[in-house]
Protein backbone atom coordinates (compact mmCIF):
# COMPACT_ATOMS: atom_id res chain seq x y z
CA UNK A 1 0.00 0.00 0.00
CA UNK A 2 2.83 2.42 0.85
CA UNK A 3 4.56 1.64 -2.46
CA UNK A 4 1.34 2.22 -4.38
CA UNK A 5 0.68 5.48 -2.53
CA UNK A 6 4.24 6.66 -3.13
CA UNK A 7 4.08 5.76 -6.83
CA UNK A 8 0.73 7.54 -7.23
CA UNK A 9 2.03 10.62 -5.41
CA UNK A 10 5.15 10.77 -7.60
CA UNK A 11 3.12 10.35 -10.76
CA UNK A 12 0.61 12.95 -9.59
CA UNK A 13 3.19 15.61 -8.70
CA UNK A 14 5.14 15.39 -11.92
CA UNK A 15 2.21 14.66 -14.23
CA UNK A 16 0.65 18.05 -13.62
CA UNK A 17 3.42 19.64 -15.73
CA UNK A 18 3.63 16.86 -18.30
CA UNK A 19 1.62 16.51 -21.48
CA UNK A 20 2.75 13.13 -22.81
CA UNK A 21 3.28 9.80 -21.08
CA UNK A 22 5.14 6.68 -22.14
CA UNK A 23 5.68 3.26 -20.58
CA UNK A 24 7.76 2.33 -22.77
CA UNK A 25 5.54 3.18 -25.76
CA UNK A 26 3.33 6.26 -25.77
CA UNK A 27 0.28 5.95 -23.53
CA UNK A 28 -3.03 7.11 -24.88
CA UNK A 29 -5.30 8.88 -22.44
CA UNK A 30 -7.53 6.24 -20.90
CA UNK A 31 -5.36 3.29 -21.95
CA UNK A 32 -4.39 0.63 -19.40
CA UNK A 33 -0.72 -0.35 -19.17
CA UNK A 34 -0.25 -3.97 -20.17
CA UNK A 35 3.24 -4.79 -18.95
CA UNK A 36 3.51 -7.00 -15.88
CA UNK A 37 7.25 -6.38 -15.52
CA UNK A 38 6.91 -3.02 -13.78
CA UNK A 39 7.33 -0.41 -16.53
CA UNK A 40 8.94 2.97 -16.00
CA UNK A 41 6.53 5.83 -16.65
CA UNK A 42 8.17 8.76 -18.42
CA UNK A 43 6.82 12.15 -19.40
CA UNK A 44 7.78 14.78 -21.93
CA UNK A 45 6.60 17.61 -24.14
CA UNK A 46 5.39 15.09 -26.71
CA UNK A 47 5.18 11.32 -27.21
CA UNK A 48 8.63 11.14 -28.84
CA UNK A 49 10.31 12.91 -25.92
CA UNK A 50 8.37 10.85 -23.38
CA UNK A 51 9.48 7.57 -25.00
CA UNK A 52 13.16 8.55 -25.02
CA UNK A 53 15.35 7.09 -22.29
CA UNK A 54 17.58 10.18 -22.59
CA UNK A 55 15.05 13.03 -22.79
CA UNK A 56 11.98 11.50 -21.13
CA UNK A 57 11.57 12.58 -17.51
CA UNK A 58 11.08 9.60 -15.20
CA UNK A 59 7.78 10.07 -13.39
CA UNK A 60 7.77 6.75 -11.60
CA UNK A 61 8.08 3.02 -11.92
CA UNK A 62 5.28 0.59 -11.33
CA UNK A 63 5.95 -2.45 -9.19
CA UNK A 64 5.88 -5.83 -10.89
CA UNK A 65 2.27 -6.83 -11.51
CA UNK A 66 0.85 -3.31 -11.05
CA UNK A 67 -1.08 -1.74 -13.89
CA UNK A 68 -2.31 1.83 -14.24
CA UNK A 69 -4.84 3.78 -16.28
CA UNK A 70 -4.34 7.53 -16.70
CA UNK A 71 -6.80 9.98 -18.26
CA UNK A 72 -4.97 13.18 -19.09
CA UNK A 73 -4.95 16.45 -20.96
CA UNK A 74 -2.10 18.99 -21.06
CA UNK A 75 -3.41 20.51 -17.82
CA UNK A 76 -5.23 17.75 -15.95
CA UNK A 77 -5.06 14.07 -15.05
CA UNK A 78 -6.67 11.33 -13.01
CA UNK A 79 -5.18 7.88 -12.55
CA UNK A 80 -5.84 4.56 -10.89
CA UNK A 81 -3.67 1.51 -10.20
CA UNK A 82 -4.32 -2.13 -9.39
CA UNK A 83 -2.03 -5.07 -8.66
CA UNK A 84 -2.81 -8.21 -10.67
CA UNK A 85 -3.20 -10.17 -7.43
CA UNK A 86 -4.95 -7.40 -5.52
CA UNK A 87 -8.59 -6.68 -4.83
CA UNK A 88 -8.59 -2.86 -4.66
CA UNK A 89 -8.13 0.03 -7.06
CA UNK A 90 -6.24 3.10 -5.81
CA UNK A 91 -6.57 6.48 -7.50
CA UNK A 92 -5.88 10.19 -7.34
CA UNK A 93 -6.27 13.30 -9.50
CA UNK A 94 -4.54 16.61 -10.08
CA UNK A 95 -7.22 18.61 -8.26
CA UNK A 96 -7.38 16.51 -5.11
CA UNK A 97 -5.05 15.80 -2.23
CA UNK A 98 -6.99 12.63 -1.44
CA UNK A 99 -6.17 9.06 -2.35
CA UNK A 100 -9.22 7.00 -3.30
CA UNK A 101 -9.89 3.28 -2.95
CA UNK A 102 -12.45 0.98 -4.52
CA UNK A 103 -12.87 -2.72 -3.73
CA UNK A 104 -13.28 -4.65 -7.00
CA UNK A 105 -12.25 -8.20 -6.11
CA UNK A 106 -10.45 -9.99 -8.92
CA UNK A 107 -11.87 -7.70 -11.64
CA UNK A 108 -9.09 -6.37 -13.88
CA UNK A 109 -8.31 -2.66 -14.18
CA UNK A 110 -10.21 -1.16 -17.14
CA UNK A 111 -10.10 2.16 -18.96
CA UNK A 112 -13.59 3.01 -17.62
CA UNK A 113 -12.31 2.89 -14.03
CA UNK A 114 -11.05 6.47 -14.53
CA UNK A 115 -13.88 8.28 -16.29
CA UNK A 116 -12.63 11.88 -16.23
CA UNK A 117 -9.42 13.89 -16.00
CA UNK A 118 -10.12 15.11 -12.48
CA UNK A 119 -11.45 13.95 -9.12
CA UNK A 120 -14.92 13.47 -10.64
CA UNK A 121 -13.54 10.06 -11.66
CA UNK A 122 -13.81 9.01 -8.03
CA UNK A 123 -17.28 10.40 -7.22
CA UNK A 124 -19.03 7.24 -8.40
CA UNK A 125 -20.28 4.26 -6.45
CA UNK A 126 -17.68 2.30 -4.55
CA UNK A 127 -14.91 4.91 -4.38
CA UNK A 128 -13.97 6.16 -0.91
CA UNK A 129 -11.46 8.84 0.06
CA UNK A 130 -8.68 7.54 2.27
Amino acid sequence: MKKISCALACIAVIASSTIAFAAPSALSSGAVTTSTAGPTIRGGADATAAQSTTTGVIIGRLSKGVKTVINFTPSAYALATKHDGGTNLYGTAFNSTSMYMKAVGSTALASGDVSATDSASFAGAGWTAM
